[in-house]
């Protein structure tokens, strides 16, 4: 078919049918555990490639040429569950006394859009992926892909997988553990699904890349064996993780056998973008590792030029391994990892759902989702929480530096999302914006919570390690009777300000099946406003010289006040200054007082910052500092009950005294001049 022009989207909002297909189908990988070696690394690894592999069958299609566009029909047959394997241990990692951070009840996220998703398409669990460009989210589930228009929130294409992947030669029939993705630098979507046959004989990623910015229109389509042989045992590709630079896609997936066969390492691979988009001569780069963990989770990447995707997985009980996929914007890339300490965590199983007791799998604490922005990598995973047996999340923030060409990555925070009394938390995604605010989207449940959607975010103001209350989404309804939930949640941030957040997770709908909900929110932003004093007053000694304007700069012109002696204490003089401030007291987080001044002639005096408080009528000490006769510059600083000290009306008022006081050794006290030079006042307050 020739090239179709773009068109409108037009479409009605989506509204899914209601499929009556029994809880128990699922897909091909239904149940699947978290597998450890045990060997542990502590050191640096370096892994080669191999061979590259050739990218098979490179077709195209129109999305426009589907009619109709959205088909509500089911076209995935139903799978019968396969067995749930037993869950293997997590090595015992050396004792440490790190500590993880915790979550406050500050509530800095701020929600916005929240529309309906692909409702249940037959198959348990949905795992959940969606991409935000410009103008367009791309929503994949298993196993059928959506488009949809951002400002109107209507669905423009819906279809099985099956029928998206229709034509491309070689390709199998059950398809499974979608993941969709947008490429912000080359304003391009791409989507992953994977598939596998009923004769256990082949294992394929199936990419797909849009044209542009806007996914109705042409796509390329490629198709990736990814079968291989390890340790003698014919394996076949699960759980695929994905990340990218504006070079290259990386693909990470487990290794198992066929036909239940036990895990058999890890397998990633990297393919030059500019390839997929050209669609020629598309080759990957693979990377077969064995005996270093499992669910190897590549970090999606907001850095323009990096040429390095990192990755998260688990080690021990007390350590996660760090991974490095380089060179990316050649055609050697090489794979390093190492180790990282970290504060102890367990794993646990399912978690609650209102009545049904192990009514959400928890996926046994692997590694879900990662993001890399500048030389910080964050990850997140479900752990089991301290004291009652329950799922709390995990997350990091690591420092990467320039490893892995030289130096360690270290921890730069880190941090638990427990909620309280029996409430369950699992199945994070965790992303960051350009204000270095960090959300987390993940699952709510308890005995009396059936299934809420909700995140936790943190500002850049926030102490390190902690994390936000959590805010509603959307609450489910019905208890999940399925036992499988995610097995993946997405949160990306949008490309148009680099500020919002949107996320991607599921609920439970009167019925206990799934259904999923696209939504956005912002995170509270804290910024800084500089305000100068608009009065300055002597309260003790003589007013010598100089006013307001010599307090507004450092220009060594004075506000210049006599010391005067106080009988049995000593010398003082101090100033009052007010300033008028226009920020809601209620949004305040800190007042930050700078001070500029000086003792005259030779005395060194104390210096020390009193504030009104307006609640008892009374000045409360500040901070006390050495005032030398050379211009000294000090700093107050406040961040809690500061509405006490701003009146109704925006007043803020301190006292600058300098003190010469009487000494335990006799000494006498002396005259002074106390010269002020600067008095600043910076308020950081939240903006919604």
């Amino acid at each position: 078919m020739g090239q179709i022009q773009k068109m409108g989207s037009g479409a009605a909002r989506l509204a899914l049918t209601v499929v009556a297909l029994s809880v128990a189908a699922a897909s091909f990988a239904q149940f699947y555990s978290l597998g450890f070696p045990t060997r542990v690394f502590d050191k640096t690894t370096k892994h080669a490639a191999g061979p590259k592999i050739a990218l098979e069958s490179l077709s195209t299609v129109n999305t426009y040429s589907f009619f109709p566009a959205i088909d509500n029909s089911i076209g995935q047959k139903a799978i019968r569950p396969r067995p749930r394997e037993a869950n293997r241990p997590l090595p015992v990692g050396r004792s440490n006394r790190l500590i993880a951070g915790s979550t406050t009840s500050q509530t800095n996220s701020n929600t916005g859009a929240l529309f309906p998703g692909i409702q249940f398409t037959g198959l348990v669990p949905p795992d959940c992926s969606a991409a935000v460009g410009l103008g367009h989210i791309v929503q994949t589930v298993n196993s059928r892909i959506a488009f949809y228009d951002k400002v109107t929130e209507l669905a423009t294409f819906l279809q099985n997988s099956t029928q998206f992947f229709a034509g491309l030669p070689g390709v199998v029939s059950f398809q499974f553990d979608p993941r969709a993705i947008y490429d912000q630098y080359n304003d391009r979507f791409i989507i992953i699904f994977l598939a596998q046959d009923d004769g256990s004989s082949a294992s394929q990623v199936l990419i797909a890349v849009s044209d542009d910015g806007d996914p109705n229109g042409n796509w390329n389509r490629f198709l990736l064996d990814t079968s291989v042989t390890i340790g003698g045992t014919d394996s076949w590709l699960d759980y695929p993780m994905v990340g990218h630079t504006e070079d290259a896609l990386v693909i990470s997936g487990n290794m198992f056998g066929f036909g239940g066969g036990p895990f058999t390492g890890i397998q990633s691979f990297v393919i030059s973008l500019a390839d997929l988009y050209a669609n020629t001569g598309v080759t990957s780069t693979p990377f077969t590792v064995t005996g270093q963990g499992f669910n190897l989770q590549p970090g999606e990447t907001y850095t323009p030029g990096a040429t390095t995707v990192f990755g998260i997985s688990l080690n021990t009980t007390t350590s996660v391994r760090l991974w490095a996929f380089t060179g990316l914007d050649t055609a050697t890339p090489a794979l390093a990892s190492t180790t990282v300490a970290v504060p102890s965590f367990g794993t646990v199983g399912a978690a609650p759902s209102g009545s049904v007791t192990f009514g959400i799998d928890t996926i046994s604490g692997r590694t879900m989702d990662a993001v890399s922005r500048g030389t910080r990598f964050l990850g997140a995973h479900t752990i089991q929480a301290a004291g009652p047996t329950k799922s709390s999340i995990r997350w990091y923030e690591f420092e990467m530096g320039t490893w892995p060409t030289a130096g360690s990555p270290t921890v730069v925070q880190q941090g638990n999302i427990t909620l309280p009394g029996n409430q369950w938390a699992c199945m994070p995604a965790i992303s960051k914006n350009a204000d270095d605010s960090i959300s987390v989207l993940y699952t709510r449940s308890s005995s009396s919570i059936v299934s809420d959607l909700v995140v936790s975010s943190r500002s850049t103001f926030d102490p390190l390690g902690t994390m936000g209350a959590p805010t509603l989404i959307k609450q489910g309804i019905a208890p999940n009777a399925a036992g499988r939930w995610g097995d993946y949640f997405t949160v990306a941030v949008d490309p148009n300000d680099d500020r919002t957040f949107w996320g991607h997770g599921m609920v439970t709908r009167s019925d206990g099946l799934w259904a999923t909900e696209i939504s956005s929110w912002t995170v509270s932003r804290v910024t800084q406003t500089l305000f100068d004093p608009v009065s300055i007053s002597t309260l003790m000694g003589t007013h010598t010289g100089g006013g307001l304007a010599q307090i507004l700069s450092s220009d060594n012109a004075y506000y210049d006040v006599s010391a005067v002696l106080a009988s049995g204490i000593g010398f003082f003089a101090s100033n009052q200054i007010e300033f008028t401030v226009t920020t809601d007291p209620a949004l305040t987080v800190e007042l930050l007082f700078t001070l500029e001044a000086q003792s005259n002639p030779t005395e060194t005096v104390t210096g020390t910052v009193f504030l009104w408080n307006w609640n008892t009528g009374q000045f409360e000490i500040g901070n006390s500092f050495s005032l030398k006769p050379a211009d000294n510059t000090f700093t107050c600083k406040l961040t809690s009950n500061l509405q006490r000290y701003i009146s109704g009306g925006g007043q803020v008022r301190i006292a600058f005294r300098a003190h010469d006081p009487f000494r335990h050794n006799g000494a006498r006290p002396q005259a002074f001049q106390f010269r002020t030079d600067l008095v600043k006042l910076q308020v950081s307050h939240i903006v919604p």
